[in-house]
């Protein structure tokens, strides 16, 4: 779910694949169903200052079990009734190995904001800029690195229930499971700027198969420069960010989930 100043809620569902949009008060505003002709939608990037919607898919192709391979991501741009324009990226995604993804596999993440979308696959900090109006592609480098190698490995194998862990091996002791992500996700905080997510193997390896909790933001400008940093607490997942406060989902020890917010202390719209 999405929040679009100054009231509206965007509720994507990947399975349909269509967009519904809700008003605050709760009434439906609009149902938008995104049509690609090879893929069915499964990222859904956000709507342009100019009414046009972002999204991502899979190119499906044949997939060779003894080898790793990555998913093969398009990135289009959608009209408001919710047909493909054009394509405007190509991105790798998913890292799998006999159909399953490695356990450090990066995975594409991105955004719109204003009229420009913002993306990654997560494997360094490279973040790639598009334009939804054909204007020229840019890039620039965030200030992160990869969890060191036996690090994330050690916090994986402690992380790992009893069930996944027998399945391990057969995934895990492929060479090119050593390739450690640097970022998880991707927010932006209303002002222009973007939140980034260091990867944690404890929490962000898609071999747990659960979302993230916790784990250290960094806050960039759009050109890369580092803002600030955010610690989120444990057992709650950030969902949204914006005008000073955090917006997410706790989960306590029962698996007993609640909205929570809090307040950013020392946020200004310019810090």
């Amino acid at each position: 779910i999405m929040y679009r100043a100054p009231d509206t809620l965007v509720a994507y569902d990947s399975s349909a694949p269509r967009l519904t949009v809700f008003l605050a008060s709760g009434s439906l505003e609009a149902t938008v169903p995104l049509r690609a002709t090879d893929g069915r939608p499964e990222v859904y990037l956000g709507t342009s200052e100019s009414g046009l919607h972002a999204g991502a898919w899979i190119i499906q192709g044949p997939r060779d079990r003894s080898v790793v391979t990555p998913d093969q991501m398009q990135v289009g741009v959608f009209d408001a009734a919710g047909q493909l324009l054009e394509r405007i990226h190509a991105a790798p995604g998913m890292r799998r190995f006999a159909n399953a993804p490695l356990p450090f596999s990066p995975h594409f993440v991105g955004l719109m904001l204003g009229d420009s979308l913002f993306m990654t696959d997560g494997l360094g900090g490279l973040i790639q800029v598009r334009g939804v109006h054909g204007e020229a592609p840019r890039s620039f480098e965030a200030e992160t690195e990869p969890q060191p190698r036996d690090e994330a490995w050690s916090r994986l194998d402690a992380a790992l229930d009893s069930t996944r862990a027998a399945m391990f091996p057969d995934v895990g002791g492929h060479p090119a499971a050593d390739s450690i992500p640097a970022i998880s996700e991707m927010l932006s905080d209303g002002h222009g700027r973007l939140w980034l997510t260091r990867y944690d193997a404890a929490t962000d390896s898609h071999w747990l198969g659960r979302p993230r909790t916790g784990g250290e933001w960094l806050v960039i400008t759009t050109a890369g420069d580092m803002v600030a940093t955010f610690t989120a607490p444990s057992r709650f997942r950030v969902m949204d960010v914006r005008g000073g406060h955090v917006a997410g989902v706790a989960v306590d020890e029962l698996g007993v989930e609640r909205v929570q917010v809090f307040e950013v202390l020392g946020w200004t719209p310019d810090s």
